[in-house]
């Protein structure tokens, strides 16, 4: 009976395997089972520090972006006195802009296919009758010049009427702006600062008023600004120019413009167009 007991207890022994080295000898079971696990900790270990770095940076990252966000808010908060200034400035550059954008427009009226009004007749222009008689020019009744003729084409603006009046003799024109009562708010014969440069022609845009104004005749310039004064000086002698101080290079003919301003006020007069007294010789075939 102890026989057999004892023979089923070595039955249910479990057996152990054997590991032995290229030598034959026996290999200890804690030997071969040891490196596994210190490699696993190892790797467990350094997983570890992975995630620990990963965190680290994202949280690092979080509180960057919270302060740069405040800081932009505490930015945005902070009054600005410089933008203030500048607003305000705008604001008047703007409402004085507006004030200058206040237009006044030309209208332009032929009243006769010749060039010239014909003498001793009235035309009504709006509120004004003008009219020529005895070389006098008449608006509503009043004697506003001494002329013999008045250029068939006028303008209107306000309460001005514009027109050129002019005798028989050359460089006679005047501009006259005048209001309805006669009085005289523009009486143009000289044009510019140029000595001698005076009223060719007058043209009415919609806009502004073009005068084409020059101080030559033929092959001659005159040097002063008293009308129907000439005193010419030959622009091919070059000794009565000096004596003149007039330069080759200076304009002999310039286009004006001007606009109305308001208020019986008209602009200074602005160059758009010059020829100059060597260029005049040549588009001439003067002094050859």
């Amino acid at each position: 009976m102890n026989n057999e007991d004892k023979r089923f207890k070595q039955i249910n022994r479990i057996a152990t395997p054997i590991r032995v080295d290229e030598n034959g000898q026996r290999i200890e079971e804690s030997k071969v089972n040891q490196p596994v696990e210190n490699t696993v900790k190892i790797k467990k270990t350094e997983v570890k520090k992975k995630k620990l770095k990963k965190e680290t940076i994202l949280k690092a990252l979080i509180i960057i972006i919270v302060i740069g966000i405040i800081l932009s808010s505490a930015y945005l908060l902070i009054p600005n006195t410089n933008t203030k200034s500048n607003l305000k400035y705008n604001d008047i550059s703007t409402t004085k802009k507006d004030d200058t954008l206040e237009e006044h427009f030309f209208e332009n009226i032929n009243l006769n296919e010749s060039l010239y009004l014909e003498e001793g007749f009235d035309y009504q222009v709006g509120s004004f009758t003008l009219k020529t008689l005895n070389s006098s020019v008449f608006v509503n009744n009043t004697i506003v010049g001494t002329h013999s003729k008045v250029s068939s084409n006028v303008a209107l603006i306000d309460d001005l009427l514009l027109f050129v009046a002019s005798s028989n003799e050359e460089r006679s024109n005047v501009l006259y702006a005048i209001d309805t009562s006669g009085n005289k708010v523009l009486e143009m014969y000289h044009v510019g600062d140029i000595n001698g440069m005076v009223i060719e022609s007058v043209v009415f845009n919609r806009i502004s008023i073009v005068i084409v104004a020059k101080n030559v005749i033929g092959d001659s310039i005159i040097p002063n600004n008293t009308i129907n004064n000439m005193n010419p000086v030959s622009i091919c002698s070059e000794d009565k120019l000096f004596e003149n101080s007039i330069e080759i290079n200076k304009p002999v003919i310039v286009h004006y413009s001007y606009t109305y301003k308001g208020k019986h006020e008209f602009s200074e007069g602005l160059n758009i167009y010059e020829v100059s007294l060597d260029k005049y010789k040549k588009d001439n075939n003067y002094c050859q």
